[in-house]
């Protein structure tokens, strides 16, 4: 955690990255996240485990806390967001998907997503809209 040391795997990247977010260090998590879902795209694609809708928890909360280009933060956690919607909708599991709308991580891009920049806005707005369209009842 002191940051000499490189985890073993992939999944003890996760694990680091899991520890910081708890710890409120944000921007480190996000990098750990990024790190070992670019590195094994199984991990991404874990459903059951949230690792991708996790990262994009971490990228948000490091763009709300002072991160150096808050808006490429951002940017990853929608990309991520996206690809998480679109799997979680092919594999028929939309149930867990009403908590993205009250989760307080994406407070600064849902709630407050007025305050974001024009090139942005439209694109968060349009991610809660899908999401909507999601979990309405069929």
């Amino acid at each position: 955690m002191k940051g000499t040391a490189e985890p073993d795997d992939e999944g003890e990247r996760l694990e680091y990255a899991l520890i910081l977010y708890g710890k409120k260090r944000f921007l480190e998590s996000a990098l750990f996240f990024e790190k070992a879902l670019a590195n094994d795209a199984s991990l991404a694609d874990d459903l059951a485990r949230s690792n991708r809708y996790n990262a994009a928890c971490t990228a948000v909360l490091a763009a709300a806390n002072g991160a150096d280009d808050p808006a490429v933060w951002r940017g990853r956690a929608l990309q991520w967001l996206r690809v998480d919607l679109a799997a979680r909708q092919a594999a028929g599991k939309v149930d867990s998907l009403a908590h993205w709308k009250e989760d307080p991580d994406f407070k600064s891009v849902r709630d407050e997503v007025a305050a974001l920049p024009a090139g942005e806005r439209e694109a968060w707005k349009e991610l809660w809209s899908d999401l909507d369209k999601a979990i309405a009842p069929q």
